[in-house]
């Protein structure tokens, strides 16, 4: 196991040393990252999973003697000491050999463009509305551009980003305090697991109204069981997390059965279920305990038709859900 103290990764606007735009929430923020595990099977290029955070911010351009307008867009530059990585456009060096860092718009793009002019209109973060107001999301997270990483502190120097409205003002309070960043340490181990059934076909079958336990909403049709497939490494700490479009009933692990096929169904959506029979928390991950031992490792779920409280008609009824492995 190697240990990565992460002493910072700030984001900080390279335009002018005031700012007449506001930000809620109020700047500067950070994040806890705590304890994180890059695997040796993640490929080279994959964000490490669990070390993204959305910073979503919000705000009004404008103060006396601005020069905002409306259209105006918001960019982000790389504005650290690093560089970018050869063959990864938009994620550069952290200073520790086979992590790199990298910021992404809301429309999951890698910002690329370095320095305090640098021009990243073509993946900006969004624009100032008719009221010079704005809301933007972006994304900051650790890649894995190696296989071999060193145990060596990340540079706060090569880890800055800025954000702005382009050649013009910073976003926030001004005076340097416009940043979001890390906090915390990444343990970097490598121990994994191999996920041996990357895709998962769960047939539920043909129903008929009978089979639900119910008429109303909330009935639900006999347990289908599935499993993920696992072969871990020995003492692998392991997270998992599952995410689908919700349901329009909101029940905890419904999702919502896919749109636009003819002779869709109506008035169902699919609940997923841990082995426990609890159904899971879509977009919230939770811990798996490995044997000790290496070895495989199966993790039960079951799936079954839910009804959601709108007219119940036939048709087919396929849903779609996506599930990561996070390693701690």
């Amino acid at each position: 196991m190697k240990a990565i103290i992460l002493m910072a990764c700030l984001l900080l606007f390279s335009g002018k040393l005031w700012a007449s735009c506001s930000a809620t929430p109020a700047m500067p923020q950070s994040w806890d990252l705590s304890s994180i595990a890059v695997t040796s099977s993640l490929p080279p290029g994959s964000d490490i999973p669990g070390s993204q955070h959305t910073f979503s911010l919000s705000g009004t351009c404008g103060a006396s003697g601005s020069d905002e307008v409306a259209g105006d867009p918001i960019i982000a530059c790389y504005y650290g000491t690093g560089t970018e990585i050869a063959g990864f456009p938009g994620v550069y060096t952290t200073g520790v050999e086979g992590i790199g860092i990298a910021l992404t718009n809301s429309s999951g793009q890698r910002v690329i463009g370095a320095s305090q002019n640098c021009d990243t209109r073509n993946t900006s973060l969004g624009t100032l509305d008719t009221n010079k107001s704005y809301q933007i999301s972006v994304t900051l997270s650790l890649v894995k551009t190696a296989n071999d990483i060193s145990d060596t502190a990340l540079q706060q120097s090569q880890t800055r980003f800025g954000l702005g409205v382009y050649g013009k003002s910073g976003l926030g309070s001004g005076g340097g305090t416009n940043t979001l960043s890390y906090t915390g340490n990444i343990l970097i181990r490598t121990e994994s697991c191999d996920v041996l059934n990357k895709t998962i076909d769960v047939q539920l079958g043909t129903v008929w109204p009978g089979l639900f336990s119910g008429t109303t909403a909330g009935g639900v049709t006999p347990d289908v069981p599935f499993s993920i497939e696992l072969n871990c490494d020995a003492g692998a700490n392991v997270n998992i997390r599952i995410d689908g479009t919700a349901d329009d009933s909101l029940a905890a692990g419904v999702i919502k059965i896919s749109s636009g096929t003819e002779g869709q169904a109506s008035g169902v959506g699919i609940q997923i279920l841990k082995g426990d029979t609890t159904p899971v928390s879509l977009g919230q991950q939770w811990a798996i305990t490995p044997s000790a031992s290496e070895g495989n490792l199966s993790i039960p779920f079951f799936a079954r038709y839910y009804l959601n409280g709108q007219t119940l008609s036939s048709g087919s009824a396929n849903g779609t859900a996506t599930f990561t492995m996070i390693y701690y």
